[in-house]
């Protein structure tokens, strides 16, 4: 669900690239995350991780997809690396925070299904992201 925020992100620089006819950047960029992505997910299944393994490696690789692609679009700007950083940082915290509380609360609410049933702990689930999710609106 999360690589798909970001790889969502990543949509907006591949416009901006296909305006400013940098078709074969784009399409080596696309190339190296998927050979990226491929190394990872069988690095992740040979490991033993399963499909978590896969679901983390996924995220990795369109972290890196948007990375590269803004880095492009903001080297077509003429923009300085700092405003570049500053942008991804404000671009990525939002997910990152939303993920790193949904997986403290799934972490956490193993131990209360001893106690309460799996539907009234998915809806406690999503009322904890809503809450924290209100700053980024």
């Amino acid at each position: 669900m999360f690589g798909m925020f970001i790889y969502l992100l990543n949509t907006f620089s591949a416009n901006a690239l296909f305006v400013v006819n940098k078709q074969k950047i784009t399409a080596f960029i696309y190339f190296f995350v998927g050979v990226l992505k491929t190394i990872l997910c069988f690095l992740s299944m040979l490991y033993g991780y399963g499909i978590i393994g896969v679901a983390i490696s996924t995220v990795i690789a369109f972290l890196v997809l948007d990375f590269l692609m803004l880095k492009v679009v903001f080297n077509q700007l003429q923009k300085s690396s700092r405003e570049f950083y500053i942008y991804f940082i404000q671009e990525i915290f939002p997910i990152i925070y939303i993920a790193s509380i949904c997986f403290l609360f799934f972490t956490l609410s193993s131990k209360l299904v001893t106690f309460f049933s799996d539907f009234i702990i998915t809806g406690i689930g999503v009322v904890i992201v809503l809450i924290f999710s209100v700053p980024f609106l």
